[in-house]
């Protein structure tokens, strides 16, 4: 009983801010993530494949090309 350590405390002083840590490298890879997407989701291909993809889907008519709306 004197040795164990509390519910929820690291093990030892060195494991002290892991968690932290492994938040953030978390955090930077989600980011990479969202960066990666936002450059392919501005690519001509990728509006084209998700044109297509909701065209199937939903059986809805061509859209108009995206250098018609801006």
């Amino acid at each position: 009983m004197y040795n164990e350590k509390p519910a929820g405390r690291c093990a030892s002083y060195r494991e002290r801010g892991h968690a932290t840590v492994e938040y953030a490298v978390g955090t930077v890879g989600a980011a990479g993530l969202a960066a990666a997407l936002v450059q392919l989701a501005g690519s001509g291909w990728f509006y084209d494949l998700i044109q297509s993809l909701l065209r199937v889907a939903y059986g809805l008519p061509e859209f108009p090309t995206p250098s018609v709306l801006f």
